[in-house]
């Protein structure tokens, strides 16, 4: 399936990994190790629950290539559900007075009875700002924080999924700092409300939650935080046939994974070196505001005609122009000046030009077979028009 412009994580990563090399003599040298705790998945749990623990495991094994690759040891400590409280405090002790143990990460999910026992990791070893009172967020919500400021410009708002829970409650806390507009919203809501939003970061863990219900073209950016292993697939916070809706999407996997491991490699970094690395920035893609979405829209039902059905993906390629990909045509509509490309994707190049009006300015290589599908757009776009008011000349695509 095209999932249409896809903000991946990976090269984010690989570029992270090459600005650190400078580093990795540095850090062996100090002989220090990062210490991973980890919780088993009890026996009787299964589904969304038991995915949590995998996601744990998964999230846990990229730590420590990640950390290895700074040339930091790591040591992971597996721990039973039925771990006692005395034995997770001694446990978080004797690794906050290790001196040579760098940073301390507990995965979630922790046991409910254990939770309060997070503050007890030191605050210079808190790597992952797991602390209640921790000055950072965690370095996911760091990381997507930095995926969505090339996008949200003043007018931007941002739709926060799960914004109370762990991760969510640190996206909010760098959008209220840096006074972006933004709203919670939690998986028992409302979720129709995220239509109202231009950008929707969804943090819930919950598979699927949104589909195309919740999504559409004028989200600029969804970043999806989900990853939730079940059976032999991956699932994310977004129904994979709602991928394309937006104009930008982070993968599951490959989106925001990678970029908290970026976030994490500087924190070692920055923490153990007193380094002067500067963090990683996003440069984002084209986007089209509110507006020019609404625009571009009214073309909807030629599209929908013209490539059958519907678009099997929707990119903005440049601030006034989105593109939509189908089987036999490709269309390039521009708002600035309000025209509509019709291009072959066997070759053929420009066939067709005509306004937001439904009028043609150029008719390029048509072939017999085109003249054919768009007399039948021709007077399926009257009908379109008729039925459902639209406000445009669609009646007007004469081609000779």
């Amino acid at each position: 399936m095209d999932w249409g412009n896809q903000i991946l994580g990976r090269p984010i990563l690989a570029q992270v990994k090459q600005d650190c090399q400078q580093f990795q003599t540095p850090l062996s040298s100090q002989h220090k190790q990062i210490s991973i705790i980890r919780f088993l998945p009890p026996s009787n749990i299964s589904g969304v629950e038991a995915s949590g623990y995998e996601a744990a495991r998964i999230s846990t094994e990229q730590k420590v290539k990640a950390f290895n690759y700074l040339r930091l040891s790591t040591m992971v400590h597996p721990l039973s559900p039925e771990t006692s409280r005395q034995d997770f405090s001694e446990l978080v002790e004797r690794l906050n007075h290790e001196e040579s143990t760098s940073g301390i990460i507990i995965q979630y999910p922790i046991p409910r009875l254990l939770r309060s026992l997070v503050d007890l990791i030191a605050t210079e070893k808190d790597l992952d700002a797991l602390r209640s009172d921790s000055i950072s967020v965690p370095a996911t919500a760091e990381g997507i924080v930095r995926l969505l400021e090339p996008f949200a410009s003043s007018d931007a708002t941002i739709a926060v999924v799960g914004g109370r829970g762990f991760v969510g409650s640190g996206v909010v806390r760098l959008l209220k700092e840096r006074d972006l507009e933004y709203f919670i919203v939690e998986a028992e809501d409302d979720l129709q409300r995220v239509r109202d939003a231009d950008i929707v970061v969804s943090v819930t863990g919950q598979p699927e939650l949104l589909d195309e219900r919740h999504l559409s073209p004028r989200h600029r950016l969804v970043v999806d935080s989900g990853f939730i292993p079940m059976g032999n697939r991956i699932y994310g916070d977004v129904n994979e046939t709602a991928r394309s809706i937006p104009q930008h999407c982070t993968p599951v996997p490959g989106g925001t994974g990678p970029v908290e491991m970026a976030v994490l490699m500087e924190r070692v970094i920055q923490r153990e070196l007193n380094s002067e690395l500067q963090p990683w920035t996003y440069t984002g893609m084209p986007y089209l505001n509110r507006d020019k979405v609404a625009e571009i829209q009214g073309i909807y039902p030629i599209v929908r005609i013209l490539i059958q059905v519907k678009a099997d993906s929707i990119d903005a390629i440049e601030p006034e122009m989105m593109r939509f990909r189908g089987k036999d045509y490709e269309l390039v509509a521009n708002s600035q000046d309000r025209t509509v490309k019709v291009l072959d994707q066997h070759g053929r190049g420009e066939l067709l030009r005509f306004g937001f009006d439904g009028m043609p300015q150029f008719v390029g290589d048509m072939q017999p077979i085109d003249y054919e599908k768009w007399s039948r757009i021709r007077e399926r776009v009257r009908i379109i028009a008729r039925n459902q008011s639209v406000n445009q000349r669609s009646t007007n695509l004469e081609l000779d």
